[in-house]
């Protein structure tokens, strides 16, 4: 009984020191992500934003309540789109776990529809999840950075920031729109780098 008792007493001990660890590992990759946008060249290359949205969602598979999203990708092209691949994955990444991290427990179907427009000029990106969504207090604090809405934020609060920062870098323009309770859209107006 005594051992019983020690092995739980343990065992919360290790599930306390992994949560940890988890959130130590995704603050360094902000920090990571951060200081790599802020000096490294942009790279301009063809883009393949299939690609890129399915190996986010193959890295973000292990996160809490993944396996209840439904995810669409409708991608629409007019031609080549060129951009930075890492910077696109970075701001991919960040949005689509967002997503996954803010759904709405509540609703039987927890959807995350992914669009993509490519023409000449540029890509029309739209992310769009019918989450929990962003309160009307905390809209106007969600790209400052260590800005944490709710107790389910799993870094430091640097993602939207990172993402703002990022998409600046590309010379690209981010909106977010959110009703609380229905969800949140992000649009994201990329500038096309074709030769």
């Amino acid at each position: 009984r005594e051992d019983m008792d020690r092995g739980s007493y343990f065992q919360d001990y290790f599930s306390m020191m992994n949560h940890s660890i988890a959130k130590l590992d995704d603050t360094l990759k902000e920090i990571l992500d951060y200081s790599r946008n802020s000096r490294q060249q942009i790279v301009h290359q063809k883009i393949d934003f299939r690609k890129i949205v399915e190996e986010s969602l193959e890295r973000l598979k292990y996160l809490e309540g993944f396996e209840r999203m439904q995810t669409n990708l409708t991608i629409k092209a007019d031609g080549a789109f060129y951009s930075d691949d890492y910077r696109l994955t970075v701001i991919m990444n960040n949005l689509i776990s967002n997503a996954i991290n803010y759904k709405d427990l509540n609703k039987e179907k927890c959807i995350l529809n992914i669009s993509v427009l490519i023409t000449k000029e540029k890509a029309l990106v739209s992310i769009e999840d019918n989450g929990i969504g962003i309160p009307e207090e905390f809209k106007s604090k969600i790209f400052n950075m260590f800005f944490r809405g709710t107790v389910r934020s799993k870094g430091a609060g640097l993602g939207l920031y990172i993402v703002r920062e990022t998409v600046n870098k590309l010379n690209g323009q981010i909106t977010i729109v959110s009703t609380y309770g229905k969800g949140t859209t992000v649009q994201l107006d990329l500038h096309n780098h074709i030769a």
